[in-house]
């Protein structure tokens, strides 16, 4: 049986935390250059934010720092 070779190709990030403190917290998504010299963008994980990119080798995101447990 043949099966269908499926790719992913879009990120889709919906924060539903009603009350995060970004400033406090952070938790920031990270989105880092080909290089993964530099960080270009840094989005704050606000209640009902959605964040969509496409996918590739080389769309590296994260964050770098350790959240802990509030």
């Amino acid at each position: 049986m043949q099966h269908a070779a499926f790719h992913r190709r879009v990120n889709v990030f919906l924060y539903l935390n009603p009350s995060w403190d970004a400033a406090a917290w952070g938790g920031h998504l990270e989105l880092w250059s080909r290089d993964m010299r530099r960080c270009v963008q840094r989005i704050a994980p606000l209640s009902n934010r959605m964040t969509i990119f496409s996918t590739t080798d080389f769309s590296y995101h994260g964050h770098v720092d350790r959240l802990i447990d509030r």
